[in-house]
């Protein structure tokens, strides 16, 4: 089960528990399979920089801290209440070697407090946060979401306000890589209630740079350029057989909402208008959907590409030289460059995203983020967040410096470690990457409560009815729009 097919599976559970009064203790038979991985952080060494301010004085009673905040104009004031410290701090996410390699270490230096991780894939782990959510709360301290199911949780009381924590810490979302436009989707109602965990958009084009100037190619700046790239890089053996595909995708589950996004984007088309209307219909819409159907049609395409269960197939195929290209994002540059298993080790070099005119440029956004548990230990559950999005040691690492496959690199959320030379010598397409976010307006996906089902009964149904096919792309986007507004309550 993938990611989306299972969220969607549980939150219809969640509204059929609460029309026919299923019982917590029985819905928590059915939704509360184990996420694997229980470990506890702070057991391995973390050694560092000499600058780094020493660990606070342990505090044991309830005291008071007042500390200026610089998060408005003019500057305020803000009490906040320690609590005692825990033992440890619960966290639930998706498995990263990060966390437990230096987040772990790195807070159990700074607060004397251990990191309790319980893992999984995300599917995995969203049922999980939901099953403790609903039987009332208080397993974890920190959960791990995606930026739409911010939206119900906090309607539904499951997660705390971060802007009580923001102002005592007089961090801003100035600090934060695409902070305003982060900003816009981390909050319900004016209230903040989570931080990006990590910042990894569809904003650069990574091709095989040995194939390209074989050939003489460039990468390519419009969305016709990517076909004809495509055709001109796919390779036959002497059989007939496809040995190198000039394309590799995932439009599957959330991977073809991420990528239908950026591609209705880049031929100069959009989701929602300005009243919150779905509108791909248009002919932009139609302009993008078509351009899906002629290159899965052409014979470039790797034909797993409908089919792919979210778990980074594309990427591994063009580690394994098996495609010339395709739509990228930044946790792959480490990945590609593992001596250990990587067939194109300096063979590789990213590119801005391509997009027609007007655009010089589109790109997407498919990050994650962090949030508090209500009636989890709200204070130092923020330290952890405050540590893992503003440290600096901490978001190079997340970049990539120091270099280590294990794992990889997913974009760091401090902008400021965007121009460090160690980072940019070891990783040196996040500069690019950066330059996406800035660059094009409104890269952020439209986000909603009900995207679970919007990706799995509508992009995943008509729009690959019509790249296969089986209706027209009119009448696909037609229909498609139609039930995107009834799941709205917009029909």
């Amino acid at each position: 089960m993938n990611r989306y097919s299972a969220r969607y599976w549980i939150v219809n559970l969640m509204a059929k528990s609460e029309e026919s009064n299923i019982s917590r203790r029985k819905y928590l038979q059915i939704a509360g399979a184990g996420v694997a991985g229980l470990v506890v952080g702070g057991a391995l060494g973390y050694v560092a920089n000499p600058g780094v301010t020493a660990p606070p004085t342990t505090v044991t009673n309830t005291v008071t801290e007042t500390v200026t905040g610089t998060v408005t104009a003019p500057p305020t004031t803000v009490a906040m209440t320690i609590p005692p410290k825990p033992d440890k701090i619960r966290i639930v996410t998706e498995e990263d070697a990060l966390y437990t390699k230096m987040y772990a270490p790195r807070f159990k230096q700074l607060y004397g407090i251990d990191l309790e991780f319980a893992t999984g894939e995300y599917s995995n782990v969203f049922e999980k946060e939901t099953a403790d959510f609903m039987a009332g709360g208080g397993s974890y301290d920190v959960v791990d979401l995606m930026f739409g199911d911010m939206l119900g949780w906090a309607k539904k009381g499951y997660i705390t306000s971060l802007d009580p924590f923001m102002a005592a810490s007089g961090h801003s979302w100035d600090e934060i890589a695409g902070g305003e436009a982060y900003k816009s989707i981390s909050q319900y109602n004016g209230t903040t209630y989570c931080f990006p965990s990590f910042i990894s958009p569809v904003g650069i084009w990574v091709y095989r740079t040995d194939v390209y100037n074989a050939l003489g190619l460039t990468p390519p700046k419009t969305m016709q350029d990517v076909l004809t790239l495509a055709k001109a890089t796919t390779k036959k053996d002497a059989s007939g057989k496809v040995s190198m595909w000039g394309e590799c995708e995932d439009w599957n589950d959330d991977n073809l909402a991420n990528d239908w996004w950026y591609i209705v984007k880049a031929h100069g088309g959009r989701i929602y208008d300005e009243n919150g209307y779905p509108v791909y219909n248009d002919d932009k819409g139609q302009m993008a959907l078509q351009w899906m159907k002629d290159f899965y049609d052409s014979g470039t395409l790797d034909p797993d590409t409908l089919n792919i269960d979210s778990t980074g197939t594309e990427a591994s195929n063009f580690r394994m030289g098996l495609c010339a290209s395709h739509m990228d994002s930044p946790w792959t540059y480490t990945y590609y460059n593992d001596p250990k298993e990587s067939q194109v080790i300096g063979k590789f070099a990213w590119a801005k995203m391509p997009a027609n005119p007007p655009l010089e440029t589109a790109c997407a956004d498919f990050s994650m983020a962090w949030g508090l548990a209500s009636k989890g230990n709200t204070y130092w559950g923020w330290k952890f967040l405050e540590m893992v999005t503003f440290d600096y040691d901490l978001n190079l690492a997340r970049g990539g410096y120091p270099p280590d496959p294990d794992y990889g690199s997913s974009g760091p959320a401090l902008k400021a470690v965007y121009s460090d030379p160690k980072l940019l010598n070891a990783n040196p397409f996040l500069s690019e990457v950066l330059e996406s976010i800035s660059y094009t307006p409104g890269f952020i996906a439209p986000y909603t409560e009900h995207d679970i089902e919007i990706y799995k009964t509508v992009y995943n149904v008509y729009l690959k009815q019509a790249i296969r096919g089986e209706t027209s792309v009119k009448d696909a986007l037609d229909a498609a729009v139609q039930k995107h507004k009834g799941i709205l309550g917009l029909a």
